[in-house]
């Protein structure tokens, strides 16, 4: 992605980029408590031109779908500095991962909190997280197919896209109870990581074609932050 440089009212120069974009759009979503409707009015009051804009997002939604790509690569780049990550199994390789996604949403709560105010019931079909869905089932089936070799070759039943459609539905799960969280540094949500990595996995080790269809009436899903 490219960058260009700007030069503010004040004299002062910022480099113009997707990420110095979505600053300004993250900081004007919290101090306003309303997402911006016109891209021009964004525009003239953060004093960028309509074309600049356009030449990094089409639209709000391409830096709302943006963000949540950003929450991956950085929690995967978290999770990379595990030095002993290449040892764990898939089942521990799923709980460091979730770990150190909710490591990097828990720096943006606020945001994360408003921009999905009006979804907490149901984040299934939320537009700005499609892509994050795309990412997140990507790791999946590729968990999957590294674990081939040993435990999922023993059982073959193991299927990496239904595997990834669950692991999809337990991201939504743990991300709605997170955003109910207010337990000190999110206990209750590590909590319900373990429980549910374990739940799910011993669930599609024994019938995993059911699942992602009993997914929701697991008996730690009944259980509040």
């Amino acid at each position: 992605m490219h960058s260009s440089e700007k030069r503010t009212s004040k004299g002062s120069t910022i480099i113009l980029s997707s990420k110095s974009l979505i600053s300004l759009y993250v900081e004007q979503v919290l101090n306003q408590k309303e997402i911006p409707s016109r891209v021009h009015q964004f525009c003239y009051d953060h004093k960028i031109n309509e074309a600049e804009f356009y030449a990094f997002f089409g639209s709000f939604e391409g830096i709302q779908l943006e963000i949540w790509n950003v929450f991956f690569k950085e929690t995967m780049d978290l999770l990379e500095t595990d030095p002993a990550l290449s040892t764990y199994s898939d089942r521990e390789k799923t709980i460091a991962f979730f770990h150190s996604f909710f490591q990097i949403l828990a720096q943006h709560r606020d945001y994360i909190l408003f921009a999905l105010r009006e979804y907490k019931e149901d984040l299934r079909d939320v537009r700005q997280l499609k892509s994050l869905r795309m990412h997140l089932k990507s790791f999946a089936e590729k968990l999957v197919r590294a674990e081939g070799n040993d435990q999922n070759q023993k059982d073959p039943r193991m299927s990496g896209t239904i595997f990834a459609e669950g692991f999809w539905l337990q991201t939504l799960f743990l991300l709605k109870y997170w955003m109910n969280d207010d337990s000190k540094d999110y206990t209750n949500t590590l909590n319900a990581i373990e429980n549910s990595v374990h739940a799910i996995f011993d669930v599609f080790r024994s019938s995993p074609s059911e699942g992602v269809l009993d997914f929701g009436s697991l008996p730690w899903k009944k259980t509040g932050a």
